[in-house]
């Protein structure tokens, strides 16, 4: 699913594969500040620091906020790395120019590029891309070192 990314600053789109990894990254990108849209036939993720968060996790997930988060950080850290490393500037149709772009090229020729768009479009001080890419490292990095949750 694709998402735009609810915020203050600059435009900001998301892909996830599931409801829940989307849910706990949008937590954990905004500390509950940010909602995510989707930009598919499926759920919209609220801004959770307005509350209503158990209530919701309840209807799509039968369990409450604290739960989903646990259970999603116990058991998808790898897909939580994959949806905040998707996070890139712009609406749907930059995503689309972007990765016609990129097409084809390697991950560190695509993460070079990617940094160099970040640089270029960014025009807020609370740049969110750059903060996606650093969590997602940090959880690979903590994956590889053989750590599988981190509560």
């Amino acid at each position: 699913m694709l998402y735009k990314i609810v915020n203050p600053s600059d435009p900001y789109t998301i892909e996830s594969r599931s409801l829940d990894v989307a849910a706990m990254v949008a937590i954990l990108l905004g500390k509950g500040e940010y909602g995510f849209t989707c930009l598919d036939k499926g759920e919209n993720i609220p801004i959770f620091c307005l509350g209503g968060g158990d209530d919701w996790c309840q209807k799509h997930f039968k369990e409450n906020l604290m739960e989903m988060s646990n259970r999603v950080m116990d058991t998808k850290l790898s897909e939580i790395a994959d949806c905040l490393d998707s996070v890139l500037y712009g609406d749907r149709e930059d995503r689309e120019n972007f990765l016609k772009e990129t097409e084809g090229m390697n991950r560190l020729m695509f993460e070079a590029h990617r940094a160099i768009e970040q640089e270029n479009k960014c025009s807020s001080m609370n740049d969110i891309g750059a903060h996606a890419y650093r969590m997602a490292a940090k959880l690979r990095q903590s994956i590889a070192d053989g750590i599988k949750t981190l509560q």
